[in-house]
């Protein structure tokens, strides 16, 4: 394990894209933060890591469903944030969901709550 902190963020709007980047790493100012716009490419982008913290993914429950991608994650230790979701439907995936418009604030109370839910889980092992 390299000890780098990663995220992950698939979003198609270039400019949302750079904002919810740049969250994340005023956040966690040492991590690196991949920006992809497509499902595809995010799943040959995670198949290179050994460890993922999470994404941020801007699309809708089914069409990440339909995907390898959230097993990737999940394999590698990382958590979901879809846009456009369902609440209800993300939670039945064990996912997290954020609507739009997505405010820097949410999503870094949302990742804040992951990250310690994570950090917690750790230390009772």
């Amino acid at each position: 394990m390299d000890g780098i902190v990663r995220f992950l963020v698939v979003e198609p709007h270039t400019l949302v894209q750079m904002d919810l980047a740049q969250s994340l790493e005023e956040l966690v100012p040492h991590a690196q933060v991949a920006r992809l716009q497509s499902l595809s490419a995010a799943e040959h982008e995670v198949e290179q890591w050994d460890r993922l913290e999470g994404a941020v993914i801007g699309v809708g429950v089914d069409a990440l469903r339909d995907t390898m991608l959230p097993e990737l994650i999940r394999q590698r230790g990382g958590w979901i944030i879809c846009l456009d979701a369902d609440r209800a439907a993300a939670e039945r995936e064990g996912w997290s969901a954020l609507g739009r418009p997505v405010f820097s604030d949410d999503l870094v109370v949302v990742v804040r709550g992951l990250m310690s839910s994570r950090s917690r889980t750790a230390a009772a092992f």
